[in-house]
């Protein structure tokens, strides 16, 4: 059985957001997370990942995940994803990090947005990925323990040497490979990680610090002579380089300070080389000579009161191993200059080494294989018997770059077909990394994944079969809904755990998704027939018969009649939600209900108009009355009514009023005129000499002013004027 490599912090902060990404994407499906994807605009979008997870409470919900590598994660980038989740209404969030989270960003997400900002660290996402194991990369394993390797082999490869003088300036072997390791990177692109010393040669020049005074005259601004002690100290490098004033030179003046405090140094290297310098004797002659050239005075006036051996380093040869590589490395350390001397490995090398990964990768052995340099990288692409397999290796270091080794379709199929050899696969789906594929095997479905670098396969889950899926969700369907006599017609799995169903009968079909651990319903689809829909109806409406069909994607509608009424039906297709869109009393069944209501008023008149609007609207004229009555579309009860009395009515009812008023026997009309926007009608009546006039109400007969005049003399001229003007 192989152990897997468990992950650590250590390797989780070496990768690069990429491989970060992949390794979330892998966790969201072990954590069985629906329809995870990768968004394309992270920058502009503020997530990375987009999810679906059923809740057993709020029910599925709308996950964004951001993904950040190493550091901190801020307070102010907590408020950031906040604002995205809103943005695109999301229900949670999850930032997720190889690093950790500041106190501030804790406290936001807990304290102000609990429960729906949940955040990963480091060492969380270690443990999930341990708890799934989700292996690391080979090459990331390789690169942890060869720098652990690289750390031991620097222990081993550097001695302490003391030396007898102490150094005028500081050796750090640290510094010195950290520079030789920079300019590789940086001129090589080499990855740190590969390289290591396996030898470190300091070359160390001796150097004097002589202690020296001199007495000098020089003249004063008053042109007196006056006689100057000068003290410093000198330093003798070589016969060329000689500085006679340290105190002069910041740095200088700082290393001899320190040099002179030291008897003797400690360096670390694996061999020290001592150059020939000059002699004590010899330094004491140059500083000499120099002073009194300089100062203008004879040597026997300078004094010599103390002299230093020092040692200077001057040049450092590091031997280097370079992973699959060896190279050298000669630094300057008085002017940092550093020359690098490192070939690329042969093609013939390289080759062995992308074979070798080939065969630990797939267990095969290449057969046809093609190559090409690029710059530093060295591509192979070929292809084994159940492989196909592409790697670049770096030409410097012999180490993989890039690795792209994925199992044929045939060679996966076969694969599956030899685990479950009476089995049948439903459905494969090929990730980058892996395969998932759903086999129906003995009364049960189960789940496979494969790994499609080398074929590794293990059993992710097993679901029930779409038999006991069928029979839960027929329940579910017949139970609920107005179908019966459900057949099996088809299944599909989506997501590696919901079993799908399609079943269909005379009464019509339905789509039903199962999870498949479990037999709960998740969702449900159902459409009842044609047939089944003018069956539901014909039963909600006994005395009716339907005269129309029509359906568009969510309902059937039905045109329906009875003896008095025509109606407008909607049944959902699922036929549950029945909605009455309309309901209208026949045409001559309105007519009947309208001369009903009008000899309830008193009212002898002919249905001139039966119109359809709101309500029935219908108009009638009789003899003496006339106008219009709405009636509810639906029942035909009475809404309004509008009647008027007709203008021979009114005349007939107003000499009936003289009659009784004025006992007025024959009176004559000489004017009547209808005002129908005001709903009045004034009339002039004669009867011999006197004039009658009156304004009536139309509606009701009733006068509602009049006036009577004797038509002699001049004031009755007059008056009659006033009158005429008044009932005009």
């Amino acid at each position: 059985m192989v152990v897997m490599m468990p992950w650590t912090l250590e390797m989780l902060r070496e990768i690069d957001r990429e491989y970060f990404a992949e390794l979330i994407m892998d966790l969201l499906r072990n954590l069985e997370f629906r329809d995870s994807e990768r968004i394309k605009t992270p920058a502009e979008t503020g997530a990375d990942i987009i999810a679906l997870r059923e809740d057993p409470l709020s029910g599925l919900e709308k996950y964004m995940f951001k993904i950040k590598v190493g550091g901190l994660v801020s307070s102010n980038e907590i408020t950031a994803f906040i604002q995205t989740l809103d943005r695109y209404k999301s229900d949670r969030g999850i930032f997720i990090t190889s690093g950790d989270f500041t106190k501030d960003a804790k406290l936001l997400a807990q304290r102000e947005h609990r429960g729906r900002v949940i955040l990963w660290n480091g060492k969380k996402v270690v443990d999930l990925l341990n708890e799934y194991q989700i292996e690391p990369k080979k090459e990331l394993i390789e690169m942890i323990e060869s720098r652990r390797e690289a750390e031991k082999k620097k222990k081993e490869v550097l001695n302490v040497v003391r030396l007898e003088s102490p150094l005028l300036f500081d050796f750090n072997h640290e510094k010195v490979i950290e520079s030789v390791v920079s300019k590789l990177s940086q001129e090589y692109k080499i990855k740190r990680i590969f390289v290591s010393p396996e030898y470190l040669e300091v070359f160390l020049s001796p150097a004097y610090i002589i202690s020296w005074s001199s007495k000098v005259q020089r003249e004063n601004e008053a042109g007196e002579v006056e006689t100057l002690e000068l003290r410093d100290k000198a330093v003798i490098f070589s016969e060329e380089k000689i500085i006679t004033k340290a105190s002069e030179d910041e740095k200088l003046k700082l290393a001899v300070s320190k040099a002179l405090l030291n008897d003797s140094s400690l360096i670390k290297c694996t061999e020290k080389t001592l150059e020939v310098g000059i002699s004590p004797s010899k330094a004491t002659l140059l500083a000499k000579s120099k002073l009194s050239k300089e100062l203008g005075v004879s040597q026997s006036h300078i004094e010599i009161s103390d002299k230093k051996k020092v040692y200077v380093p001057t040049k450092a040869i590091i031997k280097l191993k370079i992973y699959r590589n060896r190279g050298e490395a000669e630094v300057n350390l008085e002017t940092s200059e550093i020359k690098i001397n490192i070939k690329p490995l042969s093609e013939e090398k390289l080759i062995e080494y992308l074979k070798d990964e080939c065969r630990n990768s797939t267990k095969e052995e290449l057969r046809e294989y093609k190559t090409k340099a690029n710059e530093n990288r060295f591509i192979l692409r070929g292809e084994t018997d159940r492989f196909e397999f592409g790697a670049a290796i770096d030409m410097y270091t012999g180490a993989i770059l890039a690795k792209d080794v994925r199992m044929k379709r045939d060679a996966l199929l076969n694969l599956i077909k030899s685990v479950y050899p009476r089995g049948k696969i439903i459905n494969v789906e090929e990730g980058k990394r892996e395969a998932v594929a759903d086999i129906l095997v003995e009364g049960k479905i189960a789940v496979l994944k494969v790994n499609l670098e080398n074929g590794e396969h293990s059993l992710l889950r097993e679901l029930h079969s779409p038999d006991e899926a069928f029979k839960i969700a027929k329940s579910i369907i017949e139970e609920n809904f107005p179908i019966k006599g459900m057949e099996f017609e088809s299944f599909s799995i989506t997501e590696h755990r919901i079993i799908e169903i399609l079943m269909s009968g005379v009464e019509g079909k339905a789509r039903v998704k199962v999870d498949g651990t479990n037999l709960d319903v998740i969702d449900y689809f159902v459409e009842i027939s044609p047939k089944k829909a003018e069956e539901i109806i014909s039963s909600k409406y006994k005395e009716w018969s339907i005269k129309e069909r029509t359906e568009d994607a969510d309902s059937y509608t039905f045109s329906i009649e009875s003896e008095s009424q025509s109606a407008k039906v909607k049944l959902s297709k699922d036929g549950k939600f029945l909605e009455e869109l309309d309901v209208v009393l026949k045409g001559d069944v309105a007519r009947q209900k309208a001369i009903e209501h009008l000899e309830k008023m008193g009212v002898e008149a002919k249905i001139e108009e039966a119109a359809l609007k709101e309500n029935w609207e219908i108009v009638f004229i009789g003899d003496e009355r006339f106008g219009k009555i709405t009636l509810d579309r639906k029942d035909g009860s009475l809404i309004e009514e509008e009647i008027n009395y007709t203008e021979r009515a009114l005349e007939k009812l107003y000499y009936e009023h003289l009659k009784l008023k004025y006992g007025e026997e024959n009176p004559i009309t000489e004017r009547m005129t209808h005002y129908r926007d005001k709903g009045y009608l004034t009339i002039k009546v004669s009867s011999g000499n006197t004039l009658y006039y009156a304004k009536i109400d139309v509606k009701t007969g009733r006068v509602i002013e009049e006036d009577k005049l004797i038509d002699r003399g001049l004031m009755a001229r007059i008056k009659k004027m006033q009158l005429e003007s008044k009932y005009k």
